[in-house]
């Protein structure tokens, strides 16, 4: 069988990890399958005959139930008829700025956007969900074909069927950190290392970029220059620091951790996947269902008390920072100091892992009777 794979990985560590795996699950459960990666932001005109060639074309993750997918995140064709195979989601999400009901609920698709969701059932494939949230957005917009799959990067096919706790829980002599995503979040993100340091005096401290440390052609020279203050103020911490944009190959740097907290999604789920405890502070919607799906805790980096219902008053606060949670460090703290029950919460979240596998291998097992 051939497949071809619509890549999102273009800077961010974390999507080219949902690449990676979502390659190793397809080769998993459609045992002999060929793949063939295109980029999604790129039209598909040039690559039709390409794409016509396979048997399935595959979303994996990201945006994919954005507002206004296509044409904006995904181009593909002006006709979308044009494109033969038919069309298979493995854990699409959407991005809302909370899990709060008034952001699930007021939101829409595009009428272009329908047609591509609306092919997708047309093409008799359920709509894979990264999680509840997402399936609760499908369904109250009226696509009743959801199934929550998780993230393909929930699923190292190594842990698969593995059952167990990977960390020491006497000692946390290494702590990975991962970076916001929202500069907002760099105040909360210092204090955060000032109380660790000082909560774990003998551990090593790594803190972990997955979307770079400078402005290039995939980040604006505003966003660089606020990076790169982030940096100076580890330097002067003499905190170390690894930049892991471009690849998944850095995900490695967590192998060794007794524990990592912070921002990154992936960073989470990556732990998650192999067992390791971690604790997730949510931006968004996409931490959010995560932490709510597999049943942990919910640290919000926004504050819900200076939350209007208007998205646009919501982007001004967040740009002036009236809208971060002033107590991220001590729900942290928190934890951290019932860290008997927390693990037992990550050994619950791995089990989960390991049942909603059984979903996701389903779910692409549909392809099987294309061929």
């Amino acid at each position: 069988m051939k497949i071809a794979l619509l890549s999102g990985a273009y800077k961010n560590a974390g999507d080219f990890l949902i690449v990676e795996r979502t390659c190793q699950l397809l080769e998993h459960v459609i045992t002999g399958c060929e793949i063939m990666k295109f980029e999604r932001r790129l039209p598909l005109d040039a690559e039709l005959e390409k794409v016509n060639g396979c048997d399935a074309v595959v979303v994996a993750g990201g945006p994919m139930y954005h507002r206004a997918v296509y044409p904006k995140v995904f181009p593909l064709v002006n006709d979308l008829s044009k494109i033969l195979p038919p069309f298979l989601i493995i854990g699409g999400g959407c991005n809302v700025r909370s899990s709060a009901s008034t952001d699930i609920f007021s939101f829409s698709f595009s009428e272009s956007a329908r047609k591509l969701l609306d092919r997708v059932e047309k093409d008799g494939m359920n709509l894979g969900c990264r999680d509840v949230i997402t399936a609760k957005i499908l369904n109250h917009q009226n696509y009743k074909s959801s199934v929550v799959t998780g993230c393909p990067a929930w699923y190292d096919v190594e842990y698969i069927g593995k059952s167990g706790f990977c960390n020491n829980k006497q000692q946390i002599k290494r702590i990975a950190i991962s970076d916001p995503g929202k500069p907002e979040n760099y105040a909360n993100t210092l204090k955060l290392l000032k109380w660790l340091r000082m909560r774990y005096p003998e551990a090593e401290l790594l803190f972990i970029f997955h979307r770079g440390i400078s402005a290039d052609a995939n980040t604006s020279d505003k966003k660089g220059a606020l990076l790169q203050d982030l940096v100076g103020e580890l330097d002067v911490m003499g905190v170390k620091y690894k930049d892991i944009a471009y690849g998944a190959e850095g995900f490695g740097e967590y192998n060794e951790c007794d524990l990592h907290v912070g921002y990154r999604v992936h960073a989470h789920i990556y732990n998650l996947s192999q067992a390791r405890r971690s604790i997730l502070i949510e931006e968004d919607s996409r931490g959010a269902g995560v932490n709510q799906v597999l049943g942990l805790p919910s640290i919000p980096a926004y504050s819900y008390t200076s939350f209007p219902k208007n998205r646009y008053i919501r982007k001004l606060n967040s740009m002036l920072s009236d809208n971060v949670n002033p107590y991220v460090v001590e729900e942290v703290e928190g934890w951290l100091s019932n860290l008997d029950t927390y693990d037992q919460m990550i050994i619950n979240a791995f089990t989960m892992i390991q049942k909603y596998y059984d979903v996701m291998h389903d779910h692409i097992k549909q392809l099987s009777r294309l061929s």
